[in-house]
Parts: C-alpha cells; sequence; structure tokens
C-alpha cells in the first residue's frame, strides 16, 4: 500500500468523567509495555514543560495528574509524536467525559517499529480506561478529525467518516454492530474492537468499498444544525443515554450548576 506525504494518525480514547484520578497511570502503563513509541519524553500543564522522562519516574507523572489537573489537561510531547492531551478528571464540570488525544507524524509512527503491538496498545488503553468509543483515524490533516466535538459539553455522536480502528462499549457496540458490514470485529467484556482493514487506511479508501453510505445510519451520527454557526451540530439522535446532557432541571443538571455557582462569581467558560 502506497501513501501519499504529510499524513497523521490521531488516536483518541473516551470514557464518562466519574472523579477516578487513574487515567493518566493508566495510559503510561500501557504505552510503556506495549507501545514505547507513544510514550512521552516531556509532560505538564503548560510550557515549559514540568516533566521530562527518563530524569522523572512514572510516579512523578501519575502524581501531577492527581494533583494538578482537575480541570487542566496534562500536556505530552514525544519522540514520535508532536503532541498529546489527557483531559482533566474531575466530574464537576459540564463536559461529560474525558479524552486521551495523540497526534503521531505517520511516517515517525512507521520509523517507530511498533505496529506488531500497536492495535494491542489501543485496545489494551481502552479496556482499562473504561473507555465508551475509541478511534485510530489516518488523514491528512494535522489538527482535524472526522470526531465532532462536544455538544453542550456532552458526547456529539460518532465519527462522521469510518475510522480505521474503533472501540466500542457494549452498550454502543449492540447499535452499531449490525452497521460493521466489512472488517474484523473482536468482542471483549469490556467491549468490541473493529478494524476495517489490517494495515491503516483513510477514510476514503475505506468508503470506496462500503455498502452503505454514510458508514453507520445518520442517526448514529452528530445531526446537522444549519441555523447555527457557532454550534454546527446537535446530539445524534441515537446513542447510549448514559452519554446524552443532563437534562435541564435533572438530578445531574443542578449538581453542576451548583458547582459553577459556588466556584466562581462570573459566568464560567465551558
Amino acid at each position: 500500500m502506497t501513501f501519499s506525504e504529510n499524513l497523521y494518525l490521531h488516536l483518541n480514547w473516551f470514557r464518562l468523567r466519574d472523579d477516578s484520578r487513574d487515567l493518566a497511570r493508566i495510559y503510561l502503563d500501557v504505552a510503556t509495555e506495549l507501545c514505547p513509541a507513544a510514550v512521552p519524553s516531556r509532560f505538564g500543564t503548560h510550557e515549559p514543560m514540568q516533566g521530562r522522562f527518563p530524569r522523572d519516574d512514572a510516579s512523578t507523572f501519575d502524581h501531577m495528574y492527581r494533583e494538578e489537573c482537575d480541570v487542566s489537561p496534562l500536556i505530552l510531547t514525544g519522540k514520535h509524536f508532536p503532541h498529546g492531551t489527557i483531559s482533566g478528571w474531575t466530574n464537576d464540570l459540564e463536559s461529560r467525559y474525558q479524552q486521551i488525544a495523540l497526534r503521531f507524524d505517520f511516517a515517525a509512527w512507521e520509523r517507530a517499529g511498533t505496529q506488531a503491538s500497536f492495535e494491542e496498545f489501543f485496545v489494551e488503553v481502552a479496556r482499562r480506561s473504561g473507555s465508551f468509543f475509541a478511534s485510530a483515524e489516518l488523514n491528512d490533516t494535522m489538527f482535524e478529525t472526522a470526531q465532532v466535538p462536544a455538544v453542550r459539553g456532552a458526547w456529539a455522536g460518532l465519527p462522521l467518516q469510518p475510522q480505521w480502528l474503533s472501540w466500542f462499549s457494549p452498550e454502543y457496540a449492540e447499535l452499531v454492530a449490525p452497521h460493521l458490514s466489512a472488517g474484523e470485529t473482536t468482542k471483549h467484556v469490556e467491549g468490541w474492537f473493529h478494524r476495517w482493514t489490517e494495515e491503516p487506511a483513510e477514510a476514503a479508501e475505506i468508503r470506496s468499498w462500503l455498502l452503505d453510505d454514510p458508514w453507520v445510519p445518520y442517526e448514529l451520527l452528530p445531526a446537522p444544525n444549519p441555523g447555527s454557526t457557532r454550534r454546527p451540530h446537535e446530539q445524534a439522535f441515537v446513542m447510549p443515554e448514559s452519554l446524552r446532557a443532563p437534562v435541564q432541571g435533572s438530578p445531574e443538571w443542578r449538581r453542576i450548576e451548583a458547582h459553577y455557582s459556588r466556584n466562581s462569581p462570573e459566568t464560567p467558560s465551558r
């Protein structure tokens, strides 16, 4: 398979917030074990980065996330990837999920020689973190993917384009499985892993031999909102109920609003 220049491999894992503080430790443990190219060389909450491997140890990485990243993300850079983040852990925000995001220069990823254990790494981070969705997308844009950002702080829906690798929680897998018409699916207790092709593939290539377009029914994708340029999408009509934005007036909505009222005299940025 021949690839064009300037390709990027975007990795994303998503889990619901629950106030647990072990996401950074989980990520580092799995990366160290299965994908050394995904181990950061520097880390911190701002530049200049406060942490550096191998000067610091894993406990420093874990402690920084637990103590300094309730709201702020932990920023990562590495020899083989230019940027990554692990979002903050507090459950008192309108944003309902945490995200691990990593961007590889694809040529650097190939040179790293970790392809043999890469899929296991992808799955293990998803399993151990309790991710409800994860994806690996190959494209030619440095900063963008087919994943629509959060809608009013909540999950928007599945990516608009098929992803080379995907992970679905059991609840999500029940909704998506009938539409995975090709590729290979592996079932785990914690979720389902799906791969369209053995080697990395861009969405255009995957779409060229899919029977259905879009890759899943529109109901599972973020709904277009042509009346708003600021919020061009609304939440998908179909998704696990746990991923929906709290209904205004519900106990969860009141809990979050009370947090903002207690902690900020001004209108918060969400």
